[in-house]
């Protein structure tokens, strides 16, 4: 036959407890729990004797061998298995619904900030679009420009000025920029006044 620290040791591996074997046949841990009467449990609750005792007769809440209430557990016990709006005592509905307005504002949180996401994700596709269609313009000018210059372009191919004169016409065309104010950069950046080749 067993000893009471192999069963104590048996009994809490079985139950997911701590496996270290008791020595005592009771917990420690239960001589610090608060144990108060039925009616002290009802005046912390403000509410009356008989309500707590249709709470512990509906199985909300579950009384010790001595008839005496752990105000924790049982308080634990009535938000869980009771509907807080059939619960007579204020202070656990107002604790529920506290509980419910916070789930409520993370949901509506949660949602706002969906659709703020949503909207960013839009505003960034319109603007990628706007881009391309920016670029696409800007190609279209330059492509137009390039053939209506086609013989100003084949002089400059046969001065061995290409390069620069398609520079410039990009400059221009593609970019928007100023045929003086280019002009102009690229003399100070050559240090010779007469680098543009491209006639406005």
């Amino acid at each position: 036959m067993p000893d009471k620290v192999t069963a104590a040791k048996n009994s809490a591996g079985r139950e997911g407890l701590d496996p270290r074997p008791q020595l005592l046949p009771f917990d420690p841990a239960e001589l610090l729990a608060i144990r108060v009467r039925p009616s002290q449990f009802a005046s912390m609750c403000s509410v009356s004797r008989q309500t707590v005792s249709q709470w512990a007769r509906k199985g909300w809440i579950a009384l010790g061998p001595d008839g005496l209430v752990d105000p924790v557990a049982a308080s634990r016990q009535l938000l869980k298995r009771a509907d807080p709006a059939r619960v007579r005592a204020r202070i656990f509905r107002e604790a529920t619904a506290t509980h419910g307005q916070l789930r409520a504002r993370i949901r509506a949180l949660e949602s706002e900030l969906a659709g703020e996401r949503e909207r960013a994700s839009c505003s960034e596709t319109a603007a990628r679009y706007a881009e391309a269609d920016a670029a696409a313009g800007r190609f279209e000018r330059f492509t137009t420009a390039l053939v209506s210059r086609f013989a100003e372009g084949r002089a400059a191919h046969h001065a061995g000025a290409l390069p620069a004169w398609l520079d410039e016409l990009a400059a221009v065309a593609y970019y928007g920029q100023d045929l003086a104010d280019y002009r102009a950069a690229l003399a100070d950046a050559a240090g010779d006044g007469e680098a543009g080749i491209c006639p406005g």
